[in-house]
């Protein structure tokens, strides 16, 4: 089905209709890119930290569903 076909089928009543999308947020440190002399090793220590997954879900109401999990979200 279409997402016009479900925006129709909310707006008639006939199903309610939420937009959805996770996310995370932990307490490993992130890196992707850094700058350095010439021949300078660099290097960012780090170790596996606690991690927070964030699921929600809104309507075009602004109604609001969510939770958050430190298990997986699949």
């Amino acid at each position: 089905m279409k997402l016009q076909e479900l925006e129709n089928e909310a707006d008639e009543g006939k199903a309610d209709l939420y937009y959805a999308d996770e996310s995370h947020v932990c307490t490993e440190g992130y890196v992707p890119y850094g700058w350095q002399f010439p021949g300078e090793g660099v290097s960012v220590p780090s170790q596996k930290g606690d991690r927070l997954n964030i699921f929600g879900m809104t309507a075009r109401d602004n109604r609001y569903e969510g939770f958050t999990s430190r298990e997986s979200i699949n």
